[in-house]
């Protein structure tokens, strides 16, 4: 694997992510999810801190198995066209159909280990919260909230970087195989670093995208249309969401895109290694 083979799959993969039916195609979907998302964080602003961390953690593991339904399906839309056979998405769809309904549940264990990240800060706060002796071992456990918030954005980047190899294993290989997660580790296993590395590179543009985008809307919120009401500022996160995600899809597109060549740049480094 050199420089010129990763600018190759880069330059492909970013081509093929703007064409205009994937993006409208996509585009419903991401709105969707993205609504659900600000209806989720609208809640939490208006509730105590221990709602806040659900609210703002968990609907995003909710919505990765969406996402990852619909890398797997975008994965094998970019496949044939690299490839050049002719299909139509109502194919691909029926084809894909159980498998897309299958693969939601990859979000399972993010979801149940952040439910358990979340009781675990609970106890931590009703310990806090003991008469007379409660700010003591508030002191003596101050490390827990750290370590709790340190392993929930952990989760969150492993979410992520299954999103990116797992999709395209899934589109790929044969999902319901009892080899298949032991097979998937160990391939990654024997290619870490050029695991970590596309995935750097596949991940920065989406992470870039989504700094810019937020970054834009709280100014947006705070200097312009400054409203402190969460249920208004709320809606218009709601309405904002409309460029927001228009702005995003063309990045989600890329980062399926890009999922999909790493899996075969891998490989075929992890062959040609083998020949020799």
């Amino acid at each position: 694997m050199t420089l010129k083979d990763i600018e190759l799959i880069f330059s492909r993969a970013w081509q093929k992510a703007l064409q205009k039916k994937k993006c409208l195609f996509l585009f419903g979907f991401l709105l969707l999810c993205g609504i659900f998302v600000v209806m989720c964080h609208t809640l939490g602003a208006m509730s105590g801190i221990w709602v806040k961390l659900i609210m703002y953690f968990l609907p995003g593991f909710l919505v990765s198995g969406i996402l990852l339904a619909l890398g797997v399906f975008f994965a094998r839309i970019y496949y044939n066209e690299v490839k050049g056979v002719e299909f139509s998405y109502r194919e691909v769809l029926s084809k894909s159909f159980r498998l897309l309904i299958n693969v939601t549940q990859v979000s399972l264990p993010f979801v149940m280990s952040y439910l358990i990240i979340w009781m675990l800060m609970g106890i931590f706060y009703l310990l806090r919260e003991i008469p007379y002796i409660g700010e003591s071992i508030g002191l003596i456990l101050s490390f827990a909230p750290f370590v709790l918030a340190l392993s929930s954005l952990f989760l969150a980047v492993l979410c992520l970087f299954t999103l990116f190899f797992a999709t395209p294993y899934i589109a790929f290989k044969q999902f319901d195989d009892s080899h298949f997660i032991p097979s998937s580790l160990h391939f990654f296993k024997a290619h870490v670093f050029s695991h970590l590395l596309l995935f750097l590179i596949g991940v920065l543009p989406l992470i870039f995208t989504l700094l810019l985008l937020i970054a834009s809307a709280s100014i947006a919120q705070a200097g312009l249309i400054e409203i402190k009401s969460p249920i208004k500022s709320g809606m218009q996160w709601f309405f904002m969401m409309i460029p927001f995600t228009a702005a995003l899809t063309p990045i989600v597109l890329f980062f399926f895109n890009f999922s999909v060549e790493s899996f075969y740049l891998i490989k075929k480094t992890a062959s040609a290694s083998e020949s020799i």
